[in-house]
């Protein structure tokens, strides 16, 4: 019991596993994946609020093992999560595939239970490097370039995650990872908001999320639509909240992410695009530095894990089948795939904040919060809450499903039982939360009292949902998904990609010019005249020794062949002589 009762970290298990599955054969490896999660669901709930395994480097205490009410509802979260992924990815049988995946949640474990910024840091590059091959691993030259830009930002973020460490332990002396003062900001302060800016897809840093998600594997994009933003949403919180410039970045980011995800066809693209919305509402609740807001936005972190991952499970889920991705080449799927629709529609209102789904028991606190703050503030949320519903609470499962008559004769591959079976158990989630928003405000580090579910709430949700709904039916045409997509700030990255390297790409190829004439006129001439030199030496100097020595060796053998007449008295007599004359030479020769 005293094993059990002491602190074991989360991500051993995902990283053991990682490590030792190449070498496992036959089929029931597979099997093995669910134990990191279960695992670590058994340990999130025995977890004891505490700082475990301390490690002394360079004068300063490094905390792996960091438990307070903030890191302990996180991971619960996580290890939740990490089952459902891992059910969905099942039916994959690429062991570098699951590696990477394990690589990546253990490394998100180690990044919500970091005590200091170094063990972040090197946790936070961990995430980067194995998320980008659940990108790779899709194997086509979009998702090889997309997977380049991801890594390429995500690095940024790696640069000015450790250059505000290093200034601020110069500072303050310390590598602990801490509130930082929302009044006074310093600068290291700003180099670190702004990396978990960046993995958090604020615009105009998101452009590597909305190009990435896309083109990831269809589990890949699963496990990447929980992990990641979520991580970078906990660092905020863990040290942003009250910063009144969330607020304006989050109001920034659910606008512009509800108003693209209106305008693009490819169907997890819009799926992106409403994270990066969604994302603007937690930031907007961690900003305002109300008990409200701040319980509201980690009410929908909680949420936005699991209806999130429905949607990408439901369009995943229609590609395999269809092997279509785009919105206007989808429709008539209604009657042929009733479980994805049905998973869809679940995913799609929870996000639309539905009464009696768990996007609207968090979403609903956010409003309120802001509307108590400034009353310009919740309606800016609520039209982007509105774009939201209309991009894939009707944009998306009308043209994916109803738009067109249902095609005859045209087969879809079949649906592995895993990817229904983890679909089902992730809408059960999101129902099971919105009817007892209890379940899962007990698990928040805030306490929430507030009430979701007064009767003007539910009501003025239902009379704005009917609305837009209505609205959509006259306007739907107009919405219609089109080859065309809006240029979007990962033109400009593009754009400066290719304007440092043609800068440099000029004097580089100067360099080049230099060194090829010097090449050319000294170390070609050079080698040239060395060849020579050694090609004279080898003929009259090696070539000569190596003749004379031949010439002489078969003299001594002629001379050999005579002496060896096969007569025995003659051989020994020779014997003698030779003999004779050693000991004469030995016995007369002057040594001293």
């Amino acid at each position: 019991m005293a094993f059990l009762d002491s602190f074991l970290h989360p991500a051993t298990g995902f990283f053991l596993l990682a490590l030792v599955l190449p070498f496992f054969r036959g089929r029931l490896w597979r099997w093995l994946l669910f134990v990191p999660p279960l695992y670590a669901i058994f340990l999130a709930f025995r977890m004891k609020l505490g700082s475990y395994w301390v490690l002394s480097y360079v004068g300063q205490n490094l905390v792996l093992g960091r438990v307070d009410s903030l890191s302990l509802s996180f991971v619960v979260l996580f290890s939740l999560m990490t089952v459902i992924c891992t059910l969905f990815a099942f039916h994959v049988r690429e062991k570098a595939h699951h590696a990477a995946s394990l690589f990546y949640m253990g490394a998100s474990f180690g990044c919500i239970l970091a005590g200091d910024y170094w063990t972040l840091y090197i946790f936070w590059q961990l995430m980067t490097l194995s998320s980008a091959f659940l990108i790779w691993f899709s194997r086509r030259p979009r998702s090889a370039e997309a997977g380049f830009r991801y890594m390429l930002l995500l690095l940024l973020s790696i640069v000015l995650l450790l250059t505000g460490i290093l200034l601020r332990q110069r500072v303050v002396g310390t590598f602990v990872f801490e509130s930082a003062d929302a009044h006074m900001m310093w600068h290291f302060d700003w180099l670190i908001l702004a990396a978990f800016c960046i993995n958090g897809a604020v615009v105009p840093f998101h452009a590597w999320l909305t190009d990435a998600y896309p083109e990831a594997t269809v589990p890949g994009a699963v496990f990447l639509s929980v992990f990641t933003t979520t991580t970078a949403v906990y660092a905020l919180t863990r040290c942003f909240v009250g910063l009144q410039a969330l607020v304006i970045l989050g109001v920034v980011m659910a606008l512009y992410g509800a108003f693209y995800a209106l305008t693009v066809n490819n169907i997890r693209r819009i799926l992106a695009y409403l994270m990066v919305s969604q994302g603007g509402f937690m930031l907007t609740g961690i900003g305002m530095d109300t008990k409200m807001g701040l319980g509201g936005a980690m009410a929908l972190v909680y949420a936005h894990a699991f209806y999130n991952a429905l949607l990408f499970m439901a369009t995943g889920c229609l590609m395999h089948m269809a092997k279509e991705e785009y919105l206007s080449r989808l429709g008539g799927l209604a009657s042929k795939v009733p479980i994805i629709l049905a998973c869809t529609v679940v995913g799609a209102l929870s996000m639309s904040a539905m009464p009696i789904l768990n996007g609207f028991v968090a979403i609903s606190l956010i409003l309120e919060a802001a509307w108590h703050q400034s009353p310009v503030l919740a309606m800016a949320l609520t039209l982007a809450l509105a774009g939201t519903f209309t991009a894939v609470g009707l944009r998306l499962p009308y043209f994916a499903f109803w738009s067109k008559k249902p095609s005859k004769g045209k087969k879809h591959n079949p649906l592995p039982v895993n990817m229904s079976v983890a679909m089902v158990l992730t809408s059960l989630c999101c129902i099971i939360q919105g009817i007892f928003p209890r379940l899962l405000y007990l698990r928040l580090p805030v306490l929430v009292e507030a009430n979701p579910f007064t009767l003007w709430k539910i009501l003025g949700a239902f009379l704005f949902l009917g609305l837009i709904s209505f609205v959509f039916i006259f306007v739907r045409k107009g919405l219609a998904p089109g080859p065309r997509r809006l240029p979007d700030f990962d033109l400009l990255y593009r754009f400066m990609g290719r304007g440092v390297v043609g800068i440099l790409s000029r004097p580089v190829a100067w360099m080049d010019g230099i060194w090829t004439n010097l090449y050319r006129t000294v170390v070609l001439r050079a080698a040239t005249g060395t060849a020579r030199v050694a090609g004279w030496f080898d003929k009259t100097g090696i070539d000569k020794a190596v003749d004379g020595t031949a010439r002489m060796v078969m003299g001594l053998g002629k001379i050999s062949a005579r002496m060896q007449t096969g007569r025995l008295q003659e051989m020994l007599a020779w014997m003698v002589l030779l003999a004779l004359g050693l000991f004469a030479v030995m016995w007369f020769w002057p040594w001293n």
